[in-house]
């Protein structure tokens, strides 16, 4: 019988550089502030992966704005955020582990060799390996890919992976508690 795989959850490059973001975020003394959470950790990692998001003036004129207050308040957190961010994802995407955690972080399909979508969920390590070291251009080991999985398994069961939930998200935004966000809150509970 084969063995079921716990399967990743959520997506997004956020999740990802999240626990290294906080470390850096300690040292450098910026916890303090207050000002680094969800989502403008998502606002600076969608600038710093994608600079030109700010010359868009028409489409994201909300981000561009939220950037603004919050440059103008903390100008030096700001760019040293974005430096780290982007230091963070070069160096990644040039080492097995970290091309393997951003791929799964931004991917849930992949397209084989017939154009067909294939779910990332149902291939082996060593499948996923194999495509990614043509990705990549450089060799990715079963073995990275099964950590990097397990890694991913591990922040989505975490807090962090907590906060992720629409339930949660709706929360945030309304302050309401509906009997779904209850049921799921205990569930949650439940699995640590």
């Amino acid at each position: 019988m084969p063995r079921l795989k716990k399967t990743q959850e959520f997506y997004g490059l956020h999740l990802a550089i999240a626990p290294e973001l906080e470390k850096h975020i300690g040292k450098r003394g910026y916890a303090g502030l207050g000002i680094f959470h969800r989502e403008t950790t998502l606002l600076l990692l969608r600038i710093a992966s994608r600079p030109e998001t700010l010359t868009y003036y028409q489409r994201h004129a909300d981000k561009i704005k939220s950037f603004g207050s919050l440059y103008a308040k903390h100008p030096d957190a700001v760019l040293d955020i974005l430096c780290f961010i982007r230091k963070t994802l070069a160096d990644w995407r040039k080492e097995q582990a970290g091309f393997v955690r951003m791929f799964l972080r931004t991917h849930s399909f992949v397209s084989n060799t017939k154009k067909q979508l294939v779910s990332i969920a149902s291939m082996t390590d060593k499948e996923l390996a194999h495509y990614l070291s043509n990705e990549a251009g450089f060799g990715i080991t079963a073995n990275s890919v099964k950590r990097e999985r397990q890694r991913v398994v591990e922040i989505d069961r975490s807090p962090l992976g907590f906060l992720e939930h629409p339930e949660v998200q709706q929360y945030y935004r309304d302050g309401k508690m509906t009997p779904a966000l209850e049921r799921f809150r205990s569930r949650w509970k439940e699995k640590k």
